[in-house]
């Protein structure tokens, strides 16, 4: 039986993931104690004893965050996660639910797959400068491209919410985040404060029309790595095949440069071929594979299917 987490499970659990540990050291769990977010547990039941428990992150798109069994019942993972994805599943504020395809050295690709999970490949990218012929395509002359400027905050969050809405995928991100102007708005202010790493101002590009109206930019940041990380790109839908995203990224790359950071990263879906092509198809090479798997709401589905003109 899945239920709530109640405040006097903290120390059951503490034990669990201590004797799970022992047992499958691998078993993966992203950061996030048990007092932070405590809205986001599962707990499975077996009579009396708490027997395991699944941890959800996000909103209106959640991502499974981790997951432990006790030891000896790992036959129970299916039934596990089956009832505690059900309810979600007929829940209208939720927009997808995203997991890992392996947790804890075991597929959850059966298990998900037939509860309506795709499997959707991501690859994360990296693109050296010395490796790199520049490009600078020119910028068409009705056109401006700037780096960041606060002013442009509120407009900047629109075309986010614009370029994203009513996409399978974004062109980076497996799952709908950018799917509502809060989640947009949030997005770019946890940016701009450096949640994601340092803020490149001089990086993220912003792109203008003739009216004077924003169409296109590109968000950078730098990594724990020391590399230029392209957080998100986007270009409203009729400014899309103008020549206009190579603008963008040609601003950016000389800009990381610029700045002594050689490498810039990115995440990158399998069915995404454009990403490729825009960065240029021989000048990147694969770094971290990973398969997860996504479940799209029908809400999100129909969103795609009548995106906004």
């Amino acid at each position: 039986m899945i239920r709530p987490y109640r405040e006097d499970d903290f120390w059951d659990l503490a034990s669990l993931i201590e004797r799970a540990l022992e047992e499958y050291p691998a078993w993966s769990f992203l950061p996030g104690a048990p007092t932070n977010h405590p809205r986001g547990f599962r707990i499975w039941e077996a009579g009396d004893e708490i027997a395991g428990f699944l941890f959800l992150l996000g909103e209106e798109y959640k991502v499974l965050g981790g997951l432990y069994l006790e030891p000896g019942r790992r036959q129970e993972l299916d039934s596990m996660l089956n009832e505690a994805f059900q309810p979600l599943f007929g829940d209208p504020e939720n927009l997808a639910l995203t997991a890992c395809a392996e947790m804890g050295g075991f597929s959850l690709v059966p298990a998900l797959s037939s509860l309506g999970f795709d499997l959707v490949e991501r690859l994360e990218l990296v693109q050296e400068r010395e490796k790199t012929f520049f490009r600078k395509p020119s910028l068409p002359s009705d056109y401006r491209l700037i780096p960041w400027e606060p002013r442009f905050f509120d407009a900047a969050v629109a075309l986010l919410e614009k370029s994203n809405r009513g996409t399978l995928e974004g062109l980076f991100l497996c799952f709908p985040s950018l799917a509502t102007l809060e989640n947009c708005r949030k997005l770019l202010q946890g940016i701009l404060e450096g949640d994601f790493g340092p803020f490149l101002s001089d990086a993220t590009g912003l792109l203008f029309d003739d009216a004077d109206h924003l169409v296109g930019l590109s968000l950078m940041v730098q990594s724990n790595e020391g590399e230029a990380l392209l957080y998100e790109i986007a270009l409203e839908r009729g400014y899309q095949g103008k020549g206009l995203a190579p603008c963008l990224i040609a601003h950016l790359q000389e800009a990381s440069w610029k700045r002594g950071l050689d490498r810039i990263r990115f995440d990158y879906c399998g069915g995404n071929r454009a990403v490729r092509w825009l960065f240029g198809q021989d000048e990147v090479q694969v770094g971290r594979k990973e398969e997860i798997l996504v479940w799209r709401s029908p809400r999100y589905r129909a969103m795609r299917k009548n995106p906004p003109i």
